[in-house]
């Protein structure tokens, strides 16, 4: 069975498509323009994708044996999903794959706003001084305590008690 990897994935998940010996896994250095990638698919089972590659209706089609087009993100707007049901062809795609990533991002840029960064950035920028002044609490405990809580999933199903019955100041 012929999986084309049409996007950059984990290396280890294509590591674990190429221990299957019944699989040939054909990687895409870099985005391919749609009239190349017919010629590629055209014996294709399985379409591996993000966002960049577009799985159109000529996609589709050209692809006689493709029964599968997996999409590692939310969503699925980057693949003709009519053209794919009419073929015959399962979309899939991992809705929840990065969730822990967004997560760490906001509480990043949370943080970020907290301790003033950008206005520090823009001070340094543009020479008006190197020091900058940003808001301390000292004595207290940030949202940090409930979000690393709720992140591991304690198996009470309740956030342990210092971070429920101390000061909690959210950002």
């Amino acid at each position: 069975m012929k999986i084309v990897v049409c996007d950059p994935i984990s290396p280890k998940g294509i590591a674990l498509l190429q221990q299957r010996p019944e699989f040939q896994v054909v990687v895409l250095p870099k985005r391919l323009p749609e009239a190349e990638l017919l010629a590629l698919v055209a014996d294709a089972v399985a379409l591996v994708v993000r966002s960049e590659t577009k799985v159109t209706k000529n996609v589709i089609e050209a692809a006689k044996l493709l029964r599968v087009v997996g999409r590692a993100g939310v969503g699925v707007d980057n693949v003709d999903i009519e053209a794919a049901t009419q073929h015959g062809t399962v979309v899939m795609n991992t809705p929840g794959g990065n969730t822990v990533t967004t997560a760490e991002l906001s509480f990043a840029m949370l943080l970020s706003l907290a301790r003033k960064v950008p206005q520090a950035h823009e001070r340094e920028q543009h020479g008006t001084g190197n020091f900058f002044r940003a808001r301390n609490w000292p004595g207290k405990r940030s949202a940090f305590w409930a979000w690393a809580a709720s992140a591991r999933k304690w198996p009470s199903g309740r956030l342990p008690s210092e971070c429920v019955s101390s000061p909690t100041i959210l950002i």
